[in-house]
């Protein structure tokens, strides 16, 4: 290699550009005497303006700019291959990333490959167009999440003021709260898709005597028709030495059930209600919600 400045009449700089003959990891003698022999390598020093290193090869030679430890065992690189147009940030003769030619696609290691319009891990999983998928099978997306606590509205539902605890439970609704009335809320701004899944918990408290839980949803743009979407039923009677979680000193056989509803749907809004078919006062039975999500695929 050899040192210019932006003038030839000027004294040649102190600090210069040296060949460096050693050997890093990975590098074979001959590929690092190539190298050396096509490489050359120009400081030049602009007086108005920054001062840059050029690195220019022959005969479409790799460039190869190398940093080594005292001992030469320890060794990065930045190397530019000519052939394959990319760029590669190497950890001796390992390449740690690797940039294709316009930096549309990013190599990170054996197992990541980004790319402008889309993540590859490992082949199997893939991130494109805002959609996850695993093994090319496309993922649900979470696009609400609601947990429910005391002290705070549950903003948009019908009862936003009725979020009680039962237990470890906070949920929309609860003991002395909720009986035959209804949790109803509307969710707009769906993102774009074909299919909508619901979950949530329901809590059957004190004593129900085989009426009926239900979740009803819309299906299209006509929120006001609702249909049934999930039931399940209780009888207190019917359970045994259970657990009295809270209200009355009746235990509480069936504290938890779970749901999960799932349906085309493509519209960017859905209403969903729960109610039951009690009719004792919420200080006799009562009913609660909580975890509730929303997933479009």
């Amino acid at each position: 290699m050899r040192t210019q400045t932006s003038s030839q009449r000027k004294a040649q700089p102190e600090n210069r550009v040296q060949q460096d003959d050693s050997q890093a990891p990975g590098e074979t003698p001959a590929h690092q005497a190539s190298s050396a022999a096509s490489a050359a390598a120009v400081a030049e020093s602009v007086p108005s303006g920054p001062s840059r290193l050029i690195i220019r090869t022959r005969n479409n030679d790799d460039s190869i700019l190398r940093f080594d430890s005292t001992n030469n065992d320890f060794s990065y690189s930045f190397r530019m291959n000519p052939s394959e147009r990319r760029f590669d940030l190497r950890h001796g003769p390992t390449s740690i990333l690797r940039f294709n030619e316009d930096g549309s696609e990013i190599q990170c290691g054996e197992d990541v490959m980004l790319r402008t319009d889309a993540l590859e891990v490992q082949g199997l999983w893939r991130f494109s167009d805002s959609q996850l998928y695993y093994n090319g099978v496309p993922q649900w997306k979470l696009v609400h999440d609601e947990l429910f606590r005391v002290g705070q509205l549950a903003e948009g539902w019908s009862l936003p003021d009725s979020v009680t605890q039962c237990g470890a439970v906070h949920m929309l609704g609860g003991y002395c709260a909720t009986s035959n009335e209804n949790l109803v809320k509307v969710f707009d701004n769906l993102p774009s898709h074909t299919r909508i899944k619901i979950e949530a918990n329901f809590h059957f408290l004190d004593s129900w005597g085989g009426e009926t839980a239900f979740l009803r949803v819309s299906e299209n743009e006509e929120l006001g028709t609702l249909n049934y979407a999930w039931t399940d039923s209780y009888d207190y009677v019917s359970a045994r030495n259970a657990v009295n979680v809270c209200g009355r000193d009746i235990g509480d056989g069936k504290f938890n059930s779970f749901i999960s509803f799932e349906m085309l749907h493509s519209f960017n809004q859905i209403r969903v209600m729960f109610g039951t078919s009690l009719e004792q006062k919420a200080c006799a039975a009562s009913y609660g919600i909580s975890s509730f999500r929303i997933y479009v695929l």
